[in-house]
């Protein structure tokens, strides 16, 4: 069954501004991480295999809406132990449609993720993902979004409105 988060994301020209504000307001700091994403065509939302830093890695299928303002977005995480064979596997089947590379600072505030991130050939980011569960409904994750937003003084212009994978590719770049 897929889970449930409310996104948002935004550029930042600000890099040091946007860590300070994560700083603030965190309540855990879970330090800094190296990722590649691995885009694959799909049929329905979007599918990418995660390659982190600390060995890990996750099969991740996601369906969100395009928008500027809070969106939801429904999930399914898929750890892997074997990413070549996946990567192999998935190529063949599907094709890649891009690799996006970033490395990211992540910030926990109760239930929302606050990732800062550089993305190669892309820029600098702020994206917030409320998770929803438990006693956070979508209204609830939406507010906190927002409030975030506000925190960190990030402007309605600077509001992005699809994934870095859906960015590298239109410019057609391939990350990684």
């Amino acid at each position: 069954m897929p889970r449930q988060n409310v996104e948002l994301k935004a550029k930042t020209d600000d890099w040091q501004h946007a860590i300070g504000c994560a700083t603030s307001v965190a309540t855990e700091s879970l330090g800094e991480i190296h990722q590649i994403d691995t885009y694959f065509h799909a049929v329905r939302g979007r599918l990418k295999l995660r390659e982190i830093s600390d060995g890990a890695c996750e099969l991740i299928w996601y369906n969100r809406a395009n928008g500027y303002s809070p969106r939801i977005s429904n999930f399914l995480l898929t750890p892997i132990t074997d990413s070549e064979s996946i990567i192999e596997s998935l190529s063949s089947a599907l094709g890649v449609r891009v690799v996006v590379e970033k490395f990211r600072q992540i910030f926990l505030y109760h239930n929302v993720r606050i990732h800062i991130d550089r993305v190669v050939n892309l820029g600098n980011f702020v994206e917030f993902e409320a998770v929803v569960g438990g006693e956070i409904d979508n209204n609830k994750a939406k507010e906190q979004v927002l409030w975030l937003q506000n925190e960190f003084a990030i402007l309605d212009r600077d509001l992005l409105s699809t994934s870095y994978g859906d960015m590298l590719a239109t410019r057609g770049g391939g990350g990684a």
